[in-house]
């Protein structure tokens, strides 16, 4: 009987071993946008944003808050139109996924109800070889990604240095957020927008820099 209580504990440490980690990160939604989930212990909360192609755009974005308990997490959530709805989110035990169901209990769309999913983006290129253009001439830079910190640590041949985020990637749009800590334009910051194509984003930029605004292009191969 003792061996079969510590393995019955062992078994139940290790199932809750599996969905210790915490799930917080952006999930790209089909067709609703961008989650961003955030999780402090067994709370969980979410911001929704898309464009105007995709259902939280076009209805202002939301937020959601509630409990997770291991991987399966339950919320209520509500749009920027006034739809509110409960959630559920079962996450895979590598956090890169989820499947749910959501129910509008009130609002415009009060009573519809369904299945959603939810994926991480993947992970960018290590090195991403960019050219950008603008009014102080056309400058090539290589970025590099920092898996640690989750931003290219950026440089340019004309000495620029910065660190760049991802705003939004949904395996098609891309924005950026660029600033210069140091550098031959330090305290600039910017903001890159494109598409995808195959291995090459384009797309245009806009540079902010001691009280002035600049626009561009740029891309970027890897």
């Amino acid at each position: 009987m003792k061996k079969f209580l510590l393995l019955a504990l062992v078994l139940s440490a290790s199932v809750n071993n599996a969905f210790a980690q915490n799930f917080s990160g952006r999930y790209i939604c089909p067709t609703n946008g961008v989650l961003t989930v955030t999780q402090s212990g067994n709370q969980i909360f979410a911001s929704m944003a898309g464009n105007s192609n995709e259902w939280w755009g076009k209805n202002k974005g939301g937020s959601a808050q509630g409990a997770i308990n291991g991987n399966v997490a339950r919320l209520n959530a509500r749009d920027g139109v006034g739809n509110v709805a409960v959630w559920t989110m079962t996450f895979a035990a590598n956090g890169n996924s989820f499947n749910g169901t959501y129910r509008v209990t009130q609002g415009p769309i009060k009573g519809v109800s369904g299945a959603w999913s939810g994926s991480r983006p993947a992970a960018p290129a290590l090195v991403w070889r960019e050219t950008e253009s603008g009014v102080a001439g056309t400058f090539y830079g290589t970025w590099t990604w920092d898996a640690t910190r989750k931003q290219f640590s950026a440089r340019w041949n004309n000495g620029a240095i910065a660190n760049i985020t991802i705003v939004r990637d949904d395996g098609t749009n891309v924005v950026l957020r660029r600033m210069d800590p140091s550098g031959a334009s330090a305290t600039m910051t910017a903001e890159y927008v494109g598409r995808r194509q195959g291995n090459t984003i384009r797309g245009t930029m806009t540079l902010y820099y001691r009280g002035g605004k600049s626009t561009g292009t740029w891309s970027a191969s890897w």
